[in-house]
């Protein structure tokens, strides 16, 4: 067991410095998460927009709020991005189509700038 708590917290701690890295490098940068965990590392809580996506479509929230209430939860271990969700309100619902051949993060990403979601 103490192997094994060994290893999760250095993987931990590599996947973060990997993560401000990213955020620090690039002006737009995609994370996504598993397993419901509502952040998979604490760097990711310090971006503008967090979109949480479900079976059709992504519910958007400003980065802040979706900190402040990961922050309020009791068990700070495995917080569920139901959670986090349920303490607040999406600025906006956007409804997915499942991706066809040819189409590309790139081309969501400038639909969803486009449609005034997201700002660069």
């Amino acid at each position: 067991v103490d192997d094994l708590t060994f290893f999760l917290s250095e993987w931990y701690e590599k996947v973060d410095e990997t993560v401000k890295y990213m955020l620090n490098k690039h002006s737009l940068t995609i994370v996504e998460s598993y397993g419901n965990v509502a952040f998979p590392s604490p760097s990711v809580l310090n971006v503008d927009l967090v979109a949480v996506v479900a079976p059709g479509k992504a519910a958007i929230y400003l980065g802040d709020k979706y900190k402040k209430a990961c922050e309020l939860t009791v068990n700070k271990v495995n917080i569920t991005t139901e959670r986090v969700t349920n303490l607040l309100r999406p600025i906006d619902i956007i409804n997915l189509e499942p991706m066809r051949k040819g189409d590309t993060y790139k081309g969501i990403i400038r639909k969803l700038i486009k449609d005034n979601v997201l700002s660069l």
